[in-house]
């Protein structure tokens, strides 16, 4: 018996430890990491005594009085009213709140209508809706249109608010994070991790989509393969870290010459690929030449030393091409940077075809 009693305190004990633990998780989710104060002269800190920015959307004053006064029971907030869905729109697009309420019924129109344009402004917030009566079909409309929770104004206490509060912010730290996760399998699985251009695994579907796009459409669709030079001896020289810095810098200078319609892959190693979506012969010349000359002026530091790479690029517009597959298109632009190299490096060439499968390069 003394050792089931022994054992019964511990285990009290560690349950309460756990509640305290729990209460401290759920107030860390009402933080704003963003919300930071000086600490030992420079240091900042978060702020772990902040106020509850809260956004209200109510028309009726005698509601948003009794309200106001059951949060401040619970809360140390701050809390901002509007009226209108109108003026709540341009309230949530100036300001940053922590949690928002919306009435479902206003004078001009159901907060549905404010659901929909924040998720068209990309205005992120946990939001909880109230209306006067309790109605499975309205809370599912809302929860369907983006809201983190639903409370019917009947019944309501201090108490049922912050837990309405609490559960809105759990929903939306997991939706948070669950979007995160699935963008980093996303980015894992067609970005390449070191330069965070597309991979090559990725650049197979995207050229197949392009190439039936082009030819459903007539439009031109050009490919350029580009090779740094000599970049073995740079690693041999100066280390693979210094390489990896080079290779970052070249992937940035690639993006910016480069526009949103186009894709830039890692093909490997210090070789690149791009698809130059709606472009022929001379824009694709165009912007290769504009990459070897930005390549050209680039001086990459490392440590104490200034270092130039240059580039060799090779190029083929689709739209001269008849009913080739794509591994033929990398061919071809792999051949007009053989002839490139061939022909004393940093320098652009083109393939030419006057048949499906020519006898010879022409340049």
């Amino acid at each position: 018996e003394w050792c089931n009693s022994k054992e019964t305190q511990k285990l009290s004990a560690i349950e309460k430890s756990g509640n305290r633990i729990a209460g401290i998780v759920k107030r860390i989710q009402f933080i704003r990491h963003d919300h930071c104060k000086v600490y030992q002269g420079s240091e900042k800190i978060i702020d772990i005594r902040q106020n509850l920015n809260i956004f209200w959307l109510e028309d009726e004053d005698s509601c948003f009085i009794e309200f106001s006064k059951m949060l401040g029971k619970k809360l140390i907030c701050d809390v901002t009213r509007a009226v209108t869905i109108k003026e709540a729109g341009i309230l949530l697009s100036e300001n940053n709140y922590d949690v928002a309420f919306f009435e479902f019924k206003l004078p001009d129109g159901e907060s549905l209508k404010l659901l929909n344009f924040m998720r068209e402004e990309k205005i992120k917030i946990p939001v909880i809706v109230l209306t006067g009566f309790g109605d499975e079909v309205i809370a599912t409309r809302c929860i369907e249109a983006g809201a983190h929770g639903y409370l019917s104004k009947e019944n309501i206490t201090p108490d049922i608010l912050h837990q309405g509060i609490e559960r809105a912010f759990e929903k939306f730290h997991l939706e948070t994070d669950m979007n995160k996760a699935m963008k980093k399998i996303a980015d894992m699985a067609t970005k390449d991790e070191l330069t965070g251009l597309y991979n090559r695994r990725y650049m197979q579907d995207v050229f197949e989509r392009e190439l039936k796009y082009s030819r459903r459409y007539d439009t031109d669709l050009s490919c350029m393969i580009l090779d740094l030079d000599y970049f073995k001896k740079v690693n041999d020289s100066y280390g693979h870290n210094c390489g990896d810095i080079i290779l970052k810098k070249f992937s940035e200078i690639l993006k910016q010459v480069t526009r949103d319609l186009d894709y830039v892959f890692r093909y490997g190693g210090e070789e690149f690929l791009i698809l130059f979506t709606r472009t022929g012969v001379e824009g694709v010349t165009v912007a290769a030449e504009k990459i070897r000359m930005a390549c050209e002026s680039e001086e990459y530091s490392y440590n104490e030393h200034k270092i130039h790479v240059t580039v060799s690029i090779g190029t083929v517009s689709v739209n001269q091409l008849f009913q080739v597959q794509v591994t033929d298109i990398i061919g071809f632009a792999d051949k007009a940077l053989y002839q490139a190299k061939k022909d004393g490096r940093n320098c652009v060439r083109a393939y030419i075809e006057q048949s499906v499968y020519p006898k010879e390069l022409k340049i």
